[in-house]
Parts: structure tokens; C-alpha cells; sequence
């Protein structure tokens, strides 16, 4: 599993995604472009950040597979 890179307290970027802790959850979160210029989708959320990352690993997996 690659390491995520921190952004600041509680926000990481992992393997183009972000991720964000919440009160008692990390919120997991796509960059998607937008006439607007862009927004991130927020998709899943997870207990843990290991949990987070095993979700973005899944989900690039599965859009690979496609």
C-alpha cells in the first residue's frame, strides 16, 4: 500500500484521491471537472484512514478493470 501524502492536519491526498477526516469518519473524495472550473465528489467514507486507502485501491482496481 503506497503512502498517502499529507496535506495538512486530517486531509490527505492518496493515489490522486482525498481524503478527509470528519468527526468520526474519513470522507473519501474524487476531483471531478465541471463547467465551473471543478468540485470534488465525495463517494464513501470509511472508520480509519487504512480503511480509506483500501477503498481508493478497490475503486481504482474496479475503474482499471472496466
Amino acid at each position: 500500500m503506497d503512502k498517502a501524502t499529507r496535506i495538512q492536519a486530517g486531509e490527505y491526498f492518496y493515489r490522486g484521491y482525498r481524503i478527509e477526516s470528519r468527526l468520526a469518519y474519513w470522507s473519501i473524495g474524487e476531483w471531478q471537472d465541471n463547467v465551473f472550473g471543478g468540485t470534488w465528489y465525495w463517494f464513501d467514507a470509511a472508520t480509519t484512514l487504512a480503511d480509506a486507502k483500501r477503498v481508493v485501491d478497490i475503486t481504482i482496481e474496479i475503474k482499471e478493470a472496466e
